[in-house]
């Protein structure tokens, strides 16, 4: 048996993924345990209720469970790692100078990725059934509109960037800008446990730890995501009260003018580097690149069984879209 000598930079990384997946298999056992013992409590006490109240309580329990899920791992991580091994969480409030240029950049990659992923997902077979916008649909109340809002785009925004820029990528970061950017990327795609959205949230990963790499901070991050999920809550609360014909018309105007407006900004902000590379923020502590050893690394105890986890749950939903798709009345 050939014995691998790990070095000391191989060794603490593999340290820093082993809690990395302990705090990540503590998210997925918080949403599933909080939703198991919250969703019976619910159902007890719905007969009580009005179809409002009925509503509010399961749209804040929802975003209370995102919450936990998401902000408790990050304690947990704290308590299980030595100070001295501690990397800063990136959340001093600044953003770079080029913010206005760099959001509508990211947005517009991000966006290119949404459509591909949704190419991706009709290819694959993937996708059970299409939603259908050909009825205006004005029945959603104010509150239920900012409700959504907030349940769909604001703490997704900030319980996700917190936890995947603010921890995930600022641990990496010591080992090299790739591994914290590839690793918190594939990690980010793989906690969706859909296949239907891994493509998408990874690149989505990328870009958001550049972007969070390059300022600094996960602020600007925060902002990439939150205008980026406001997308899908206007067309949520607002396109269906259209009629069809100009719900698409609207649609694709608003898709030309992110893509659009977003790739000019990408070509000036490339344009405008002069090959002189900015001092990145103290706060990064940005390590050397592991040689050679980088998914060795990652395969902890810990690290392994969130990503065997993560992956057998995308299959089965990816197995229950394939099986959903067959004509059973042709074998009987």
């Amino acid at each position: 048996m050939r014995t691998i000598y790990l070095s000391e930079q191989e060794r603490a990384c593999r340290r820093t993924t082993n809690r990395l997946g302990a705090a990540l298999l503590l998210l997925v056992g918080l949403h599933l345990g909080l939703d198991m013992l919250l969703s019976p409590l619910l159902d007890h006490f719905s007969p009580f209720w009005g179809s409002t109240q009925a509503t509010l309580a399961r749209e804040f329990a929802d975003m209370a469970i995102r919450v936990l899920s998401f902000l408790l791992p990050a304690l947990f991580y704290r308590l299980i790692t030595p100070t001295l091994e501690r990397s800063p969480l990136l959340l001093e409030p600044k953003l770079p100078r080029r913010t206005a240029l760099i959001v509508p950049a990211c947005l517009a990659i991000i966006y290119c990725a949404a459509i591909t992923n949704g190419f991706l997902i009709r290819l694959l077979g993937l996708s059970v059934s299409t939603p259908s916008y050909h009825i205006p649909d004005p029945s959603m109340a104010p509150w239920a509109a900012v409700l959504s809002f907030i349940a769909t785009a604001v703490i997704p925004a900030f319980c996700e960037e917190f936890l995947f820029r603010g921890l995930v990528t600022s641990q990496l970061l010591p080992y090299g800008k790739t591994t914290a950017v590839l690793g918190s990327a594939l990690l980010f795609g793989l906690v969706h446990q859909n296949f239907g959205q891994f493509f998408y949230a990874t690149v989505a990963g990328v870009v958001l730890a550049l972007a969070v790499i390059e300022s600094g901070s996960i602020w600007v991050g925060v902002i990439i995501h939150l205008l980026n999920n406001l997308i899908s809550v206007i067309g949520e609360v607002f396109y269906n009260r259209l009629p069809y014909e100009t719900e698409m018309v609207l649609s694709r105007a608003i898709e030309v003018l992110i893509v659009g407006a977003g790739l000019i900004c990408l070509i000036v902000l490339l344009h405008g580097r002069d090959g002189k590379k900015e001092p990145a923020p103290e706060a990064l502590r940005c390590g050397t690149a592991l040689k050679g050893g980088t998914v060795r690394s990652f395969c902890t105890p810990m690290m392994l069984a969130f990503c065997l986890l993560c992956a057998f749950e995308m299959l089965v939903l990816a197995a229950g879209a394939w099986l959903a798709r067959i004509d059973w009345g042709t074998f009987l």
